[in-house]
């Protein structure tokens, strides 16, 4: 089987780089996003780093998943994206005092 090759791109439109957990990102800052086919891991790492948000995965949330825009998104859309993007690949994303669980759960119809 032929190994898949992916290609991870997030590129800070205004400043010189993605913000640290310590230091949310501005508001005023873009991301432009093109995760294919990355471990979710990987990009929850991302959006913690860009939103400030501590984010707490359960063990068996795993899996590759693609998020994509065609236009810059503020930390806040990033977010919303990465939250919508879990829910899709059928896990629960649940804020309680400023903390993001991800654990897994039932896609409902």
């Amino acid at each position: 089987m032929r190994a898949r090759m992916f290609f991870i791109s997030v590129m800070l439109v205004t400043g010189s780089g993605l913000a640290s957990a310590e230091s949310p990102a501005s508001t005023s800052e873009m991301y432009r996003v093109n995760f294919v086919d990355v471990e979710i891991t990987t990009l929850a790492e991302t959006v913690a780093r860009a939103t400030g948000k501590t984010l707490v995965l359960h063990p068996q949330v795993h899996g590759l998943v693609t998020l994509t825009s065609t236009r810059p998104l503020t930390a806040s859309q990033l977010y919303s994206a990465f939250a919508q993007t879990v829910v899709v690949k059928g896990y629960v994303v649940d804020e309680t005092w400023g903390v993001v669980k991800v654990y897994p759960g039932r896609v409902q119809d």
